[in-house]
């Protein structure tokens, strides 16, 4: 059943909050009303509100009282996603003028004016109804001023891009001489911050030190962007590459590894996309006809983490307030194996997100999967859905992004394996198919560790619409609360923008 629109009233008469109040009860919204400043700070504090409708004099022995347009201002700048209708018997030029003018970004800080007179409250109704479904486009703040793309071949001369703040493109000298194999057999042994180090200074080594076209290009377009932050490495090659964990990547001279100063993505060769990844423009123009659409799938089968369930929650939770965003969340109770095979094919949803039990299988890595239970209401038996499956099930989606919260859904098999499977793994069929972007673990991480990754890497993206750059920040987030505990090193995101 949908959560009945909540809406805040603010006046300072008694009897104007009752009729305000009874008015919109009746049309079936959740009211709370306060009489003055602190009562409405108060409650703005204790929930969300879709809808806050302000009296401008909230004390009737000062005709200058002007405070509900003060918490207007408040309501804007603390509850962006809540719309504001202002409600006055005294009118005048310049209150409408500060309630409804745009500001340079065409945004106003009130939705609506009504008077309070006897016409224009029966106005009241469809005003809030309006309110509700009305969102402006997100004001992102910054994400991007330059990408420097390298492009890596096995045997083959290590070419690097910049596009943006500046733009070039040089090749190597040498070629490419990776040890795959060995590199990914690292990945299995590395489990201290000492050994992580030591494979992140090999790859610097085979990367920079022996590419000084690489470490150049690095430092020229490091100078033409204003933050760290704000210049992507996006590293290319074939599907054998995204075994080797170039995010264990460490800078010699900054003493630090790359993916926790850079946002850092993987580009695959040779996948087509026909559709365009999630980006600060993408989600703009996208949401001005409609909301993005997130679905949560959460599965807790064996063995049972409370956590798991807990964590998809906590994700509504924080996100419900972002008017752009229309969050669906699959419980476990509800997410058989079926009903979830549906929502995929829906092409409803642009973005994914799947909280549960994932496995991956060396020796058939097309058979890796996702767990669901058979049946509703946690009956059957966990049933796998497969990297083949989620291939079909994928490749006529409108999905841009698929969150792999799960154990291994971005671990690959090596070479061999391609010669008998159509995949690498989980995320190899997901990109197969067609979805621009998955981002998942390499390796088992705990439960409370994903947790704080995913609020973190959602905390970033609902400010600045970047998948890539809200992986750093939760990377960051996760290595400045215990960088020793290595969960902040194990996310892949592969993006094909």
């Amino acid at each position: 059943m949908k959560k009945p629109h909540r809406v805040l009233v603010v006046d300072d008469l008694a009897d104007w909050r009752q009729t305000l109040s009874g008015l919109l009860h009746d049309e079936g919204f959740s009211v709370t009303t306060a009489a003055n400043q602190e009562e409405a700070l108060a409650a703005l504090a204790a929930q969300r509100f879709d809808v806050a409708v302000l009296d401008v004099r909230l004390d009737e022995t000062d005709e200058r009282n002007r405070d509900g347009l003060y918490l207007m201002h408040i309501i804007r700048k603390q509850s962006p996603y809540t719309s504001i209708i202002i409600l006055t018997g005294y009118a005048d030029k310049d209150m409408v003028r500060e309630a409804l003018q745009p500001d340079e970004k065409g945004h106003s800080p009130a939705f609506g004016f009504l008077e309070k007179v006897e016409p224009d409250i029966k106005q009241l109704i469809p005003y809030v109804k309006r309110a509700t479904g009305h969102h402006q486009p997100p004001d992102f703040e910054p994400s991007r001023e330059c990408t420097l793309t390298v492009a890596m071949e096995s045997n083959q001369k290590v070419i690097v891009r910049a596009d943006g703040a500046v733009r070039f493109t040089h090749s190597s000298r040498n070629p490419l001489n990776f040890d795959i194999e060995k590199l990914r057999r690292r990945t299995d042994i590395t489990k201290t911050r000492f050994l992580l180090k030591e494979t992140g200074e090999q790859i610097y080594t085979e990367l920079f030190d022996k590419h000084p076209v690489l470490a150049n290009s690095y430092a020229r377009a490091l100078g033409r962007v204003t933050s760290q932050k704000y210049l992507h490495f996006c590293l290319q090659g074939e599907p054998e590459l995204i075994s080797i964990p170039l995010e264990f990547l460490y800078l010699q001279d900054e003493r630090q590894y790359l993916a926790l100063i850079h946002p850092l993505t993987r580009q695959i060769r040779g996948v087509v996309m026909r559709r365009s990844a999630i980006s600060p423009d993408m989600v703009t123009l996208f949401t001005t006809g409609e909301k993005l659409r997130l679905l949560i799938l959460v599965s807790n089968t064996n063995p049972n983490i409370d956590l798991i369930d807990q964590m998809g929650e906590q994700i509504l939770q924080m996100l419900e307030p972002v008017d752009w965003l229309e969050v669906t969340l699959v419980r476990t109770r509800e997410a058989a194996h079926a009903r979830v095979q549906e929502l995929l094919q829906s092409r409803q949803y642009q973005m994914v997100q799947y909280i549960g039990h994932g496995y991956f299988d060396e020796s058939s890595p097309e058979q890796s999967g996702l767990l669901f239970w058979s049946r509703e209401n946690r009956s059957g038996s966990p049933t796998p859905m497969t990297a083949n499956q989620l291939r079909f099930l994928l490749q006529d989606s409108d999905v841009r992004l698929f969150h792999l919260t799960c154990c291994e859904g971005a671990q690959t098999g090596d070479a061999a394996s391609q010669l008998d499977d159509d995949s690498l793994g989980i995320a190899d069929a997901i990109i197969q198919a067609g979805v621009p972007s998955v981002l998942g673990y390499r390796w088992p991480v705990p439960a409370a560790r994903a947790r704080d990754f995913s609020l973190a890497f959602y905390r970033s993206f609902i400010q600045h619409g970047s998948p890539p750059l809200a992986v750093l920040e939760a990377r960051k987030k996760l290595a400045m609360d215990d960088k020793d505990e290595l969960t902040w090193v194990s996310p892949i995101l592969i993006s094909q923008d």
